[in-house]
């Protein structure tokens, strides 16, 4: 589960410095335990009309289309100073 490791420093850039504790927030405890909640239960569901191998596939399946939304939406923030991520520039 080490990929979680660099959410926090990735993360923190991309909210303005006036709402970052309350984005990182509801970002990570709020939106995140509600996926973390609901993506085991539809496995169950989906594991019990399909098999427990198609389910899973297609749950690690949905992480292309999550990936592909982060790289569109994401933005490099490598050499730019929380002061231009905050004026948006660059973004």
């Amino acid at each position: 589960m080490g990929y979680f490791s660099g959410f926090l420093a990735y993360g923190s850039e991309l909210f303005s410095t006036h709402i970052r504790a309350s984005g990182l927030g509801i970002a990570y405890t709020g939106f995140a335990r509600i996926v973390a909640t609901v993506g085991p239960f539809i496995v169950g569901i989906a594991a019990d009309s399909f098999g427990i191998g198609p389910a899973i596939g297609v749950m690690g399946g949905l992480f292309i289309p999550a990936i592909i939304v982060l790289w569109w939406l994401g933005g490099e923030t490598k050499g730019k100073t929380l002061e231009e991520l905050d004026r948006g520039i660059g973004a």
